[in-house]
C-alpha cells in the first residue's frame, strides 16, 4: 500500500488507513503489533527521526468466548486421554481377491487413525500431568527425561525467559507421574532414532508441527466440547489442583512457572525435586489414574 513512500513520510492517518483493511480485530491487532514494532526498530536503530506513527492507533477490544468445562466433562476427557477406545481393524486372512484387497485398504486406514490417536494421547496425557503448555512439550528431547527418578529436565520454558536478567538457567527440573514414564517409554518405542520425544512425521529432526487430524477426531468424541484446545488441559489441571486438594498453592505455583519473580526464586532452586511430588501423585489420583 506505501510501497513508493519513504519510510519518514508515514504518518498516523496513513497507518489508519492501513489497519481499515483489517475486519477482524484478531488481525487488527497483529497487525498493528508488527507495524508498531517496524517502527520502534527504525526509531531506536536511528534510521528516520520521528515519532511512531502508530502510538495515536488504539487496539480493538476483543470479546473472547470463555472455555469452561464441567466436572462430568474432564472425566470424560480425561478417560479419553488414559483410557482411549481404539477401532478394531478388520481380519483379511479369510479372504481374497478384490475383497481382501479393499479390507486391507480399510485395515490400513484404522491402523493409522488408531496409531494418530494414540499419539495424541500420550502428548495430551503428559501435558495433563505435568500441566506443561503445548509449547514446553513440543521441543522436549528423550534426554530430558530421567525415567529412573521421574523427572523431567524441562529446556525451553516460558517461565525461564520471564527473567530479565542477562543470563538464564538451561532448564527446571521437575517431578513427573509413573504413567508419564510409561508414556515416554511408549514414544520411544515408536520413534527409536529420534532425539524429539515428538518429532514430526516427514522429518525427525523438526519438531511435530500439529495434531490437527486427531485432534479433529478426539473433539467429536462424547463429552468433548468443540471449543477444545490443547492448552486447556492445563488451565483444568491446575483448576483442579487448586480446589482444596491438600497441596499447597506455592508448590502449584512452583511447578508450573507460574511464580512472580522467578529470577529470585530460581537462586534457591537447588533441583529438589521430591518436595513438588505431591502436586504430580495427587493430580493423577484426581484424574483416575
Amino acid at each position: 500500500m506505501f510501497a513508493d513512500r519513504p519510510f519518514s513520510s508515514i504518518k498516523p492517518l496513513d497507518t489508519e488507513r492501513f489497519q481499515r483493511q483489517f475486519s477482524s480485530p484478531y488481525s487488527h491487532n497483529d497487525a498493528l503489533g508488527h507495524v508498531t514494532a517496524l517502527f520502534n526498530w527504525a526509531i531506536r536503530m536511528q534510521l528516520v527521526d520521528m515519532r511512531n506513527p502508530c502510538s495515536p492507533i488504539r487496539a480493538r477490544k476483543v470479546m473472547r468466548r470463555r472455555r469452561d468445562y464441567s466436572t462430568e466433562q474432564i472425566r470424560q476427557i480425561a478417560a479419553h486421554i488414559f483410557y482411549p477406545i481404539l477401532d478394531v481393524p478388520p481380519e483379511t486372512a479369510k479372504l481374497e481377491g478384490l475383497a481382501k484387497r479393499d479390507t486391507a485398504l480399510v485395515k490400513a486406514r484404522i491402523t493409522t487413525t488408531n496409531d494418530q490417536m494414540q499419539e495424541l494421547c500420550n502428548f495430551m496425557g503428559i501435558l495433563f500431568l505435568t500441566m506443561a503448555r503445548p509449547s514446553d512439550l513440543t521441543n522436549a528431547e528423550f534426554d530430558h527425561f530421567d525415567l529412573e527418578k521421574l523427572v523431567w529436565h524441562k529446556h525451553n520454558t516460558k517461565g525461564l525467559k520471564l527473567s530479565r536478567s542477562l543470563y538464564e538457567y538451561a532448564y527446571r527440573s521437575v517431578p513427573i507421574h509413573p504413567r508419564v514414564a510409561g508414556m515416554v517409554q511408549a514414544q520411544r518405542l515408536r520413534w527409536p532414532e529420534s532425539k524429539l520425544l515428538f518429532p514430526s512425521h516427514t522429518d525427525m529432526a523438526l519438531p511435530r508441527d500439529n495434531f490437527r487430524k486427531g485432534l479433529d477426531r478426539f473433539k467429536a468424541l462424547p463429552g468433548v466440547p468443540e471449543y477444545f484446545q490443547l492448552y486447556d488441559l492445563k488451565r483444568i489441571a491446575i483448576s483442579l489442583m487448586l480446589t482444596g486438594q491438600g497441596v499447597s498453592h506455592e508448590a502449584i505455583s512452583h511447578y508450573v512457572d507460574h511464580k512472580g519473580n522467578l529470577e529470585t526464586t530460581m537462586i534457591y532452586d537447588l533441583g529438589l525435586v521430591d518436595p513438588l511430588r505431591p502436586v504430580t501423585e495427587r493430580l493423577g489420583v484426581l484424574l483416575g489414574i
